[in-house]
């Protein structure tokens, strides 16, 4: 079992380059992060990973978080493709959570408190999602829709790989 950690700190303050000026909000700075448990497996066996989203800021962060079985599939779009790039088919599963443009399909949710420093985690495995049943380094990355109160932006992780062998 390998241990990865990717992370993409963003900046919510200004207006231009991932910055936004939020009113009566001051500065929010959001940090997501892809804990990628196991990197190489074999066809058929599971590709579990953790998802981190950290408030890095000074102040509590409202974070929209949606009430579903499967979180992480409801708050984050995870994207999944082969190593040139051609999108990954979806299972059944994946099209049941998947919505057009990979929007998460899901609708209660509910406002979570992120207090500076503090951190959620999620669960996820994106196999159950999409067709990487064959072998081959797929690449996949995690993207946050931020809700509009905190400027409406995407947060997205950078790439990690998973290598699938027979």
């Amino acid at each position: 079992m390998n241990l990865k950690l990717s992370t993409l700190i963003i900046a919510v303050v200004g207006c231009i380059a991932g910055d936004i000026k939020l009113s009566n909000a001051g500065a929010v700075q959001l940090a997501v992060s892809v804990v990628k448990i196991t990197d190489h497996v074999k066809a058929g066996q599971a590709v579990t990973m953790v998802i981190k989203i950290q408030n890095i800021s000074r102040k509590v962060v409202k974070l929209q978080e949606y009430e579903f079985n499967r979180k992480a599939e409801a708050d984050y779009f995870i994207d999944v493709r082969d190593l040139s790039g051609k999108e990954i088919s979806l299972t059944a599963y994946g099209k049941e959570i998947v919505g057009p443009g990979g929007t998460p399909v899901a609708g209660v949710y509910r406002m979570v408190d992120l207090q500076p420093g503090a951190s959620l985690y999620e669960e996820a495995m994106p196999n159950q999602i999409y067709e990487m049943t064959h072998p081959g380094t797929y690449v996949i990355h995690v993207v946050r829709q931020l809700q509009p109160s905190l400027g409406g932006m995407q947060i997205e992780s950078t790439p990690v790989t998973v290598t699938v062998t027979e």
